[in-house]
């Protein structure tokens, strides 16, 4: 099975499981304001005309467009290309790939149930040519937890962690990272690792380390392939950490502010006390063939790839030959 047949086969599954459990197609903007940037606003690609007036960017996320739509319908999920301009395309990064996004009304179990359902019917169309399942091997592990299992001690608090890293917390299988630092701490040090404004708060505050509702999901061999999280919806809130971020700053230095989030502010303040607590997540499908490809580099497992080399295969297969992948395999991958 090649690896476009590999994209349709899991995008087609993706598809089935939004129809089943009745998850709403909401189309949202490729052409966007910062409503559609990740944290990362660095890596924003700009959309220039001489007939508009005006900053726009290729969109990174539909995610904000998404949570709107949740004043019509109880889940929604999305579709598409997601830009990044990177600095270079390597081995796990790509400037243009597939994210598949979710956003649901409810809370933290709400979202781990969702993604370990939408994982099963990855799983349920991967086992046609003999990959290692995801949903039911996903171990759920927090951030504290990961710095203690990487001997890492609290000085570390607040780091993010490096892909090499991410694939020694995932070596034995895939794991679902849980309540990352919380970037808005109400005292002490902020942390370095960023995580997107509207992510809600830990119930517990986690006393002097406090943590978001957050997770990321680790695979072996291609490392983080989801990022989700609780959302808050009180407008003022929203507001208050908005320009608090480090994404904020970092448009700020662009010329940009507030402007640049009204729909989303608006909308909000209008809509938020009707769609109430919820969650989110996007899927980076790219990597997650990837992982089905057991490839180490994405660069031989993503579709087409505009101005970079494809590196050559190094193995006795084709690219267009995956290896299967089984947890022996995939482990000692891991390790090389």
């Amino acid at each position: 099975m090649n690896k476009f047949q590999i994209y349709d086969r899991v995008l087609k599954s993706l598809w089935r499981w939004a129809e089943t459990n009745q998850v709403q197609f909401v189309p949202t903007p490729r052409i966007v304001t910062a409503t559609g940037a990740c944290e990362n606003v660095d890596t924003l690609w700009a959309v220039q005309s001489g007939n508009v007036s005006g900053e726009f960017f290729f969109a990174q996320t539909g995610q904000l467009y998404l949570e709107m739509a949740l004043a019509q319908t109880a889940r929604a999920f999305t579709m598409g290309s997601s830009g990044r301009a990177e600095a270079e395309i390597d081995h796990r990064h790509l400037r243009e790939f597939t994210l598949f996004e979710v956003e649901g009304r409810g809370g933290f179990t709400n979202l781990v149930d969702t993604i370990k359902s939408l994982f099963g019917a990855i799983d349920d169309v991967s086992q046609e040519w003999g990959a290692s399942p995801i949903a039911t091997r996903l171990q759920l592990l927090s951030y504290a937890e990961a710095l203690d299992f990487l001997g890492l001690g609290a000085k570390h608090w607040g780091e993010d962690f490096s892909h090499e890293q991410e694939l020694a917390l995932s070596k034995d299988g895939p794991v679902l990272l849980t309540h990352h630092p919380d970037p808005q701490p109400l005292t002490g040090p902020r942390p370095t690792l960023e995580k997107f404004f509207n992510m809600k708060p830990s119930p517990s505050r986690n006393g002097d380390r406090p943590t978001v509702q957050s997770c990321d999901l680790l695979l072996p061999i291609s490392g983080e392939s989801l990022g989700g999280a609780v959302r808050i919806h009180q407008s003022e809130i929203l507001k208050h950490r908005l320009q608090r971020s480090g994404m904020y700053a970092t448009l700020q230095k662009r010329g940009l502010g507030l402007a640049q989030f009204s729909d989303y502010l608006e909308h909000m303040e209008q809509h938020g006390p009707v769609i109430g607590e919820h969650y989110g997540f996007g899927v980076g499908i790219d990597r997650v063939v990837q992982y089905l490809m057991s490839e180490t580099d994405i660069r031989r497992s993503a579709g087409f790839l505009v101005g970079a080399d494809v590196p050559a295969v190094t193995s006795d297969q084709s690219d267009t030959e995956p290896q299967i992948v089984s947890e022996q395999v995939g482990a000692a991958l891991v390790e090389v």
